[in-house]
C-alpha cells in the first residue's frame, strides 16, 4: 500500500483543471455571446442601459489607439499568470475570473480592433462582462492575499 496514490493524484488533479477550464470557457462565452446580442444596441431601462460603445483604449477609454500594445501586454500578462499559477493554488476561481476577463477582451481586440462595452449604469464609464471578471478577480485575489499575509503575521508574534 502507498502513503501517495499517483493515479488518484493525477486523476483528480484532470478534473480539477477540466473544472476551471469549463467555467474560464463558459464565463469566456457569456462575454463573447453578450457583446455580439448588444452590438449596435441601446436600451434604457432608467437607472441602468444597454449601451454599445466601441472602446479602442483600455480602462475607462484612457489611452486610446495602443490597440497592438495591448494585445501585447494580454499575452504577456496570460503567460505571467501561467508560470505564477501556484500564486492561485487556493484561489483557482481567481485566476479563472482574470484569465476569462482577458481572454475576453482579447479577443474582441484581436477580431474587432477594439473592445466591446454596453453595461451602462450613467454614472460610471460602460463595460464588459470580462471587465468584471477581471475586476472581480483581482480585487479578490489582493484582498485575499492581505488578508493571508495579516494571517501569517499574528501567527509569527
Amino acid at each position: 500500500m502507498y502513503i501517495l496514490d499517483w493515479k488518484k493524484l493525477k486523476k483528480n488533479l484532470r478534473l480539477d483543471v477540466g473544472k476551471y477550464f469549463l467555467l474560464g470557457f463558459i464565463l469566456v462565452f457569456i462575454d463573447q455571446i453578450s457583446k455580439y446580442l448588444f452590438t449596435g444596441k441601446y436600451y434604457d431601462f432608467g437607472f441602468f442601459a444597454i449601451n454599445y460603445v466601441r472602446n479602442y483604449g483600455i480602462s475607462f477609454g484612457l489611452f486610446q489607439g495602443i490597440n497592438n500594445w495591448v494585445i501585447l501586454i494580454s499575452f504577456l500578462a496570460l503567460i505571467f499568470l501561467y508560470y505564477n499559477k501556484e500564486e492561485f493554488k487556493n484561489s483557482k476561481v481567481l485566476l479563472t475570473l482574470i484569465v476569462s476577463g482577458i481572454i475576453g477582451n482579447l479577443i474582441d481586440r484581436i477580431f474587432r480592433g477594439f473592445v466591446v462595452d454596453f453595461i451602462d449604469f450613467k454614472v460610471w464609464p460602460v463595460f464588459n462582462f470580462a471587465d468584471v471578471y477581471l475586476v472581480l478577480g483581482i480585487t479578490l485575489f489582493i484582498l485575499f492575499s492581505f488578508q493571508k499575509s495579516s494571517k501569517s503575521s499574528k501567527r509569527s508574534r
